[in-house]
């Protein structure tokens, strides 16, 4: 479209109705809906309550009868063959001496690996770290003399 054809739309869309009126009375629909009684706010607070309660007690209910009248059979889990041994605690206890020599031994042990294991990782990371500034250029902290 070009101004002309703009020129004569803008014109027929002045020469329009700006208002229209409606074709009935529409002030006592609106009276109405403003005096209708309004629903209580405690209404549906009252039926959430009903809810919870009519819940819980339900749960209530089911859980007891399960309880209540649950009659499970026994059933015997180990053989009647097998020999079962008496466990010793405290002084009664002779493996405890065994195992505290051992574990000594233990924990000497990973003290050694793990001291290992810390030499490494310095040594990795001051090996990446040197490999870094190799690569970078130097910047303002640094000396192109180092």
């Amino acid at each position: 479209m070009n101004a002309i054809d703009d020129d004569k739309l803008s014109k027929a869309a002045s020469d329009l109705a700006t208002e229209i009126s409606p074709e009935r009375d529409l002030w006592p629909g609106i009276e109405e809906a403003i005096n209708k009684p309004k629903r209580s706010r405690w209404t549906p607070m009252l039926a959430q309550a009903a809810a919870v309660v009519l819940i819980v007690g339900a749960s209530s209910l089911l859980t007891y009868v399960a309880v209540k009248y649950d009659n499970p059979a026994v059933v015997e889990v180990a053989p009647a063959n097998l020999v079962f041994e008496r466990t010793a605690f405290g002084a009664e206890y002779t493996f405890a001496s065994v195992y505290g020599r051992a574990g000594g031994d233990v924990e000497a042990r990973f003290d050694r690996e793990l001291a290992k294991l810390s030499q490494m990782c310095i040594l990795r990371r001051t090996r990446s770290a040197r490999k870094r500034d190799s690569r970078a250029p130097p910047g303002p902290h640094q000396d192109y003399r180092t």
